[in-house]
């Protein structure tokens, strides 16, 4: 009886440990890279930075001498043309003067999901996607809660953290 009591305050003890330094959260965070990253590619797609807010500046005040554009105009003409590309997720756009950072593909390809001690970050693998997340702002690129939500509970991320503390309790 004192060998299970033992290892029973052994494992409370690393469960506690686990869930304290979040190393948990972060074992059960990498086994869903690909979706994280995932959500946030359909995120991007709706136009919306980590607070859920519209991503900005807008096509139209993206105007030179500093934006992209020439002029209003032709910043209306790449929202309409934007509108009529194929892309890899069919979502909500709800304003369509929001970017949405996609055009091939490329960029939400050279993002990539960096994990450190008790947070994870979206980043840049190239100079080219650190460029286009620096003109928006690091802070913008993230799950929103609404996409956190969807992870943990359509995506399964609050199970398999149950599951975990179950296996390293029960084991």
């Amino acid at each position: 009886m004192n060998e299970r009591l033992a290892h029973m305050a052994a494992a409370a003890k690393e469960l506690g440990q686990k869930m304290d330094d979040g190393s948990l959260v972060r074992e059960v965070l990498q086994g869903h890279e690909e979706e994280i990253m995932q959500q946030q590619h359909i995120q991007l797609l709706e136009g919306k930075g980590s607070d859920d807010n519209d991503l900005r500046p807008y096509y139209t005040e993206d105007i030179k001498p500093h934006g992209y554009f020439n002029n209003v105009q032709t910043a209306s003409n790449y929202m309409a043309w934007k509108e009529s590309l194929a892309y890899p997720y069919q979502v909500s756009r709800g304003n369509s003067n929001a970017p949405n950072l996609y055009v091939n593909g490329r960029f939400y390809e050279e993002m990539e999901v960096r994990f450190g001690t008790d947070a994870l970050a979206i980043a840049p693998k190239t100079g080219y996607a650190a460029d286009i997340m620096n003109k928006y702002g690091l802070t913008r690129f993230g799950l929103s809660q609404l996409k956190w939500a969807t992870m943990m509970y359509e995506r399964g991320v609050l199970n398999d953290i149950q599951k975990r503390m179950k296996e390293i309790l029960y084991e």
